[in-house]
């Protein structure tokens, strides 16, 4: 249950962050259409995790079932700084992506792997001093159990 609690707030900063933009007098078609996208991922993670908690008992024995799909690693990394990214600029911090030019395709459950990279990037962001350096890097391997 805490584990979930803690994971339901990760979506609502960028959902507000995006919500603001919309809101601005001075916002574009782009940034509106930008912000759109934000709020639609980060919607569907929240209905996700929601639909965690009211299994409860799942939840609490450790048996949260995985929604497996083939995924582009890239695409879940973007994910999870988006996540992260109002934390890491509340502490000023830099951020530096070094990801494959190329989809890197794997199967997983996007929705949980993009928690886990996005829980390192805000530990990461708490207990780097202000206005540090974050670096996140991916790269393809070849793997048997891709």
């Amino acid at each position: 249950m805490a584990t979930l609690a803690h994971e339901l707030r990760n979506p609502l900063a960028p959902l507000s962050n995006a919500l603001h933009l919309i809101r601005r007098d001075d916002a574009n078609e782009s940034t509106r259409g930008w912000s759109l996208d934000v709020m639609q991922r980060q919607l569907l993670q929240l209905t996700r995790l929601v639909d965690d908690l009211l299994d409860v008992a799942r939840v609490t024995q450790g048996k949260v079932a995985l929604q497996r799909r083939t995924v582009d690693v890239r695409e879940i990394i973007r994910n999870a700084v988006e996540i992260s990214q109002p934390l890491i600029d509340a502490m000023r911090h830099t951020l530096l992506l070094d990801l494959p030019q190329q989809p890197v395709p794997v199967s997983a459950d996007p929705v949980r792997l993009a928690q886990c990279i996005s829980n390192l990037l805000n530990n990461a962001a708490k207990y780097t001093p202000e206005g540090g350096r974050i670096e996140l890097s991916a790269e393809s391997a070849a793997a048997s159990w891709c």
